[in-house]
């Protein structure tokens, strides 16, 4: 059988200008999520905010590991395809497939899980408002895949812009939340059809000819072959959403709310640190695949460091103003959380640096192996934040995530450094010199 050959990447921008794209746009779309939230907590009387904002965190906690199983790290698979094996269209066609999937589940969920009405209406339309970002997600691989970060930094512009506009005005007209989530469904959908469908079906220089049909064989068997991503993350997500999951069983669905709204500072760190991942990450499994490892560890140990930067800053910075900054973007009683909100962050920073191992391993190819680990986090997260919550509340949830985030790490750390030293003990030995 023919070997597939590493194609010449297109010359493209600087790892520093992708750096800027992705944060610019990252950025951009979690100020946009931001803002959704913010309106949530002001637009209304107090109780009608108070229910919109627990309904909202209530369905993405339910939606996040559904989606992210779905997702089967479809994205980064593409966008460290250095052989270009598969066409985007391939990827585009599977994630259909698993939006498809997760509709059907959330709908079977709907019908079963027992909550009020309102609260299943709620969840069908964040459904599918995740179900049209999960199809732009997926082109943003083939974006990073010829490094044209600032296709991405449009599309999460657009996104962060127009769905903050429609979700905003439905919710300020109607004051439910249900028709806000419509809404911002309605504003996605049309920016992936409008700007990153065309976009990402467009051929470069670099893209082999004579590629395979498309049928739907071949898109379940790249969900399948990338399944483990899938699960990987999928478990990340439920071990993250663990502590929710604590709260409202062994506190209160109020407790959930402040959660998710503590959650966000989170959120706006981590998109420095993906900006920083998916920049180096397409490189480092070009040096992974040429076999060149003295390269592919010094850009993992950068990997690493530039994940977990933002996270340090942000730890800091709330452990000396976290109570005047929850008073400001929230309400005055926020203000309380400050101490949850600093060991939140410290659980994101180690979180930061697993991600940056994590994406090492999947440009490795080391995709099942991802696994364990996880399932280490998800365990400790759950007994920790199990014992903790009933009498430290919101803050034995983050001491839970804290614990599940070190043991993620470590597990991750050695994973990648076993997978390193199999390559250097099959690497070919140096030729001998010649004898004079």
């Amino acid at each position: 059988m023919e070997r597939a050959t590493i194609v010449p990447p297109v010359p493209g921008p600087s790892l520093r200008r992708n750096f800027v794209w992705n944060l610019a746009g990252g950025g951009a779309f979690v100020a946009g999520q931001w803002a959704i939230l913010v309106a949530l907590t002001k637009i209304g009387d107090e109780a009608t905010a108070a229910d919109n904002l627990g309904r909202f965190a209530l369905s993405l906690v339910v939606l996040q590991p559904l989606v992210q199983v779905a997702h089967a790290e479809l994205r980064q698979v593409q966008a460290t395809d250095a052989r270009r094996r598969r066409p985007p269209g391939l990827y585009l066609g599977a994630r259909g497939l698993a939006v498809a999937a997760v509709l059907a589940v959330v709908a079977v969920l709907g019908a079963i899980w027992g909550r009020p009405a309102a609260a299943t209406h709620t969840l069908f339309a964040l459904a599918l408002a995740k179900g049209f970002e999960s199809c732009s997600d997926v082109t943003y691989g083939r974006f990073e895949q010829r490094e044209r970060m600032d296709l991405v930094a449009r599309s999460q512009l657009l996104r962060a812009v127009v769905g903050l506009a429609a979700f905003t005005a439905a919710l300020a007209g109607s004051r439910d939340v249900t028709w806000a989530g419509l809404a911002l469904a309605g504003a996605w959908g049309l920016v992936f059809a409008a700007h990153d469908l065309p976009l990402s079906l467009r051929r470069d220089g670099a893209d082999p000819a004579g590629r395979p049909p498309l049928s739907l064989r071949a898109c379940a068997g790249l969900l399948w072959v990338s399944f483990p991503l899938g699960i990987t993350t999928g478990l990340a997500a439920l071990a993250i959403n663990t502590p929710p999951y604590v709260i409202e069983a062994r506190a209160s669905t109020e407790l959930v709310g402040r959660y998710a709204a503590l959650a966000y500072f989170v959120s706006a760190l981590r998109m420095p640190a993906i900006a920083a991942g998916v920049a180096l990450a397409p490189r480092l499994g070009r040096h992974l695949a040429r076999g060149n490892l003295v390269r592919a560890r010094r850009l993992s140990a950068a990997l690493v460091l530039a994940c977990a930067a933002p996270g340090l800053a942000g730890t800091a910075a709330a452990a000396l103003f976290g109570r005047p900054l929850l008073a400001l973007v929230y309400r005055p009683s926020f203000a309380a959380f400050a101490p949850e909100l600093t060991v939140l962050l410290a659980a994101a920073t180690v979180g930061f640096a697993a991600y940056g191992l994590r994406l090492s391993l999947t440009a490795a190819g080391r995709y099942a192996s991802q696994i364990p680990p996880v399932l280490g986090m998800l365990a400790v997260t759950a007994a920790v934040a199990w014992v903790l919550v009933p009498t430290h509340g919101v803050l034995g949830a983050a001491v839970g995530l804290l614990c599940g985030r070190l043991v993620q790490f470590f597990v991750f750390a050695l994973t990648y450094a076993a997978h390193l030293a199999g390559l250097a003990q099959r690497a070919p030995a140096p030729a001998a010199p010649p004898a004079e």
